[in-house]
């Protein structure tokens, strides 16, 4: 057997693994952030119109994941692997996505009627949307072949939510106070997005998403690597094995109802913040509100994890973040102050499953290949992806779909509208109960229905190595 190289997995892999994310989020921060605020608010597209158009092109999306992760597990590894080249591959292509998505037509002297609005932003999005997935499957593929140590998995996915969260950071934290403009309409504060600085913003941040995804393949190593079969990958077979673990089924729809909720509730806040307390520090404060659990957490969560089980854990941590969401819709409250601390406890409790999933998905990864008989990253991952695909799509239909119900007014001819009282209520309604409702859901399918508690996790990696010995494999692996 041909070791790989003599380097062991530590804290290189773990920042390179960090990077990669943190490249992807300054984009996918942005488009979550503020992808439908510029659609609504500077295109003038309607959130009705906006809640079919996005629907169609993430499902669109979410179909191409599993043939991506086809193609990438049917490809012979080169000499840095089978996935982490294709972040070198498209980062330039999801920056320039990016850029593209939020070009200020109206401050550039051009007026686009809504026919071509629509069109331009359903082009523009498409293009992100298969960049991104270019990226984000292999790159998620990538864990499970760094290393294949529980611990290890773990803090890779603790690393990768970390990386995640500094790539959030500045579309979360800095931006709110650079492209907002508040100002006093009849119903009290309000705030304005500003385009152009919005643009100017989203073109520093693409320069930096290709450093890091830079940083991330030349820091991170594949070390296992199973020998090459002449079996094609077909997706059929995939799929029917995929129905029978549960694990994967149990994940998947948590993880579904994670990226709603996430999604959601970056979006909703752009709306909460500008015109239910129509100040633009909300915006900040709740993103700092939701990211300063993940660094509270980093010093007992891996203490956690050894005691009581990943699974175990998350369940608990959600629970709690569904009652502070109920608590905030049972309350009413119009104290900014108030709403921020009842987020702050529910980000303590939601950003527990946040920082493991990725873990939770290695495990299943794994597990797959004991219910297969083959080692299918790309195509698991890619399927997973889909589905996580799905619930992001399903989270801006519900958003738009709610503004649309509650009446919200879009910009006419390029300038934001100021929006009725009944509106500014609804849109408090529905930034807490929705939120409520997913944690709890994902709380239930964890504690009562996933299989992989703390004993069958840690035995996991033995099984593995046992069912290769019995189909007469060795992976190649430097650990």
């Amino acid at each position: 057997m041909t070791k790989l190289d003599d380097n062991k997995f530590g804290l290189k892999d773990k920042f390179g693994y960090a990077f990669g994310d943190m490249g992807t989020s300054l984009i996918f921060g942005l488009v979550s952030s503020y992808s439908m605020v510029y659609y609504t608010d500077v295109l003038g597209i309607a959130p009705q119109t906006l809640a079919i158009m996005l629907l169609f092109l993430k499902i669109f999306d979410g179909v191409i994941d599993p043939f991506l992760g086809m193609f990438m597990d049917s490809r012979r590894p080169t000499k840095s692997g089978k996935f982490k080249k294709y972040m070198l591959i498209f980062a330039v292509p999801v920056a320039a996505a990016g850029v593209l998505m939020f070009i200020p037509f109206k401050d550039f002297g051009i007026n686009l009627s809504n026919t071509q609005a629509i069109a331009y932003a359903g082009v523009t999005y498409v293009l992100y949307v298969i960049t991104y997935s270019s990226i984000s499957v292999p790159y998620g593929s990538l864990a499970s072949v760094i290393t294949d140590d529980q611990k290890g998995r773990s803090s890779l996915s603790t690393f990768r939510t970390l990386g995640a969260g500094l790539g959030g950071l500045p579309a979360a934290i800095i931006l709110p106070s650079i492209i907002y403009k508040s100002f006093e309409s009849a119903n009290g504060k309000m705030a304005i997005i500003q385009p152009k600085s919005l643009f100017y913003c989203v073109i520093v941040m693409s320069i930096l998403c290709v450093v890091a995804l830079v940083f991330s393949y030349k820091m991170t190593t594949e070390r296992i690597r199973l020998p090459e079969t002449k079996e094609k990958t077909n997706i059929a077979k995939t799929l029917k094995s995929l129905m029978k673990n549960r694990p994967f089924i149990i994940i998947s729809l948590a993880s579904l109802l994670l990226i709603m909720y996430t999604t959601y509730n970056i979006s909703m806040m752009q709306y909460l913040g500008k015109d239910y307390f129509g100040n633009k520090d909300f915006i900040t404060l709740a993103s700092v509100c939701t990211y300063a659990p993940y660094v509270l957490l980093l010093p007992f969560l891996s203490k956690l994890i050894v005691r009581f089980g990943k699974k175990e854990v998350c369940a608990v941590g959600l629970f709690i973040a569904a009652a502070a969401h109920l608590i905030l819709y049972l309350i009413q409250t119009e104290s900014f102050v108030v709403y921020l601390i009842f987020l702050f406890i529910s980000g303590l409790g939601s950003s527990i499953f946040t920082l493991q999933v990725w873990a939770l998905v290695a495990d299943v990864i794994d597990y797959q290949e004991l219910v297969r008989g083959k080692r299918e990253e790309g195509t698991t991952f890619s399927i997973y992806f889909f589905i996580r695909t799905f619930g992001n799509a399903l989270s801006l239909f519900f958003a738009n779909t709610f503004l649309g119900k509650m009446g919200y007014v879009e910009a006419i001819e390029g300038a934001a509208q100021v929006q009725t009282q009944e509106v500014i209520k609804g849109i408090y309604n529905v930034s807490a109960n929705f939120p409520a409702v997913c944690c709890l859901l994902m709380a239930v399918l964890l504690f009562f229905f996933y299989p992989l508690n703390k004993r069958e996790a840690n035995s996991l990696k033995e099984k593995l190595r046992e069912h290769r010995e019995q189909r007469g494999i060795i992976s190649e692996s430097v650990i």
